[in-house]
């Protein structure tokens, strides 16, 4: 795929991670939140998206995170918070988006400047 693009949010919550040592304490980070799409052609404009679009829907899916206990809500019942976990989480909701379906995505979620989790497909 020749043509990437990419937009970054934030987002507040708080998280405990069992059997992930100090991580199992009840904690809060400070997420960041970089997606990147992929595809294959431009439009007739010469753009994969319009910039602010996709940072539109970054930045409501990430409202549904924000200043929550990640923990209690249900995308998390059965699987703990990890940045993994909460990239497959965004990957997968903003897959929902029809406008983004002829598109390849990846998020990376960071928890601080020096660790981050990632998926993508």
């Amino acid at each position: 795929m020749p043509y990437k693009i990419g937009a970054n949010g934030y987002f507040e919550a708080a998280v405990n991670l069992p059997g992930l040592g100090i991580g199992e304490r009840l904690h809060g980070h400070s997420y960041k939140v970089e997606v990147e799409l992929r595809g294959e052609e431009v439009d007739n404009r010469g753009a994969l998206m319009d910039l602010a679009e996709l940072k539109g829907k970054l930045d409501t899916c990430l409202k549904n995170l924000n200043f929550q206990h990640l923990n209690t809500l249900p995308a998390f019942k059965d699987k703990s918070p990890t940045c993994e976990n909460i990239a497959k989480y965004i990957l997968d909701t903003l897959k929902t988006d029809n406008s983004l379906a002829r598109f390849n995505l990846s998020v990376k979620v960071w928890e601080n400047e020096f660790m981050w989790g990632s998926c993508e497909e």
